[in-house]
């Protein structure tokens, strides 16, 4: 596959993101969560990617709609910035071709691996 420089920038921008860690417990309801560390800052700060699945929409969903763009597994014309039943048709090929669980959720393992095929 051809790395263009649009797909070098997704793929370096997929790789800037985390998903979220819920080692730590949730306040209650009405309460705000207390960071057990400051953040660092610098080259360690990353943004967390987040859990998509159908009927989600935004930024992340236009991400994810362009790394399965790249990778071929929907057309540029799907583009729709809404994580539609063309996304998540496309979310559980890709999940069966690597061996994850398909059931169509855009989740930390589906988030990495997506990246590391972007990267490769």
């Amino acid at each position: 596959m051809k790395k263009t420089p649009v797909f070098m920038a997704l793929a370096a921008l997929l790789l800037t993101f985390q998903t979220p860690s819920y080692s730590q417990p949730v306040p209650p309801q009405g309460q705000m969560a207390v960071p057990s560390q400051q953040p660092s800052v610098g080259p360690e700060l990353s943004k967390e990617l987040p859990v998509l699945r159908k009927g989600d929409s935004g930024g992340a969903v236009r991400l994810l709609q362009n790394i399965l763009i790249s990778l071929r597994y929907i057309t540029p014309e799907s583009r729709t910035s809404n994580f539609d039943e063309k996304t998540q048709q496309a979310v559980i090929k890709f999940q069966k071709q690597y061996n994850l669980s398909a059931d169509g959720v855009v989740g930390s393992l589906t988030w990495r691996m997506l990246g590391g095929v972007l990267w490769d």
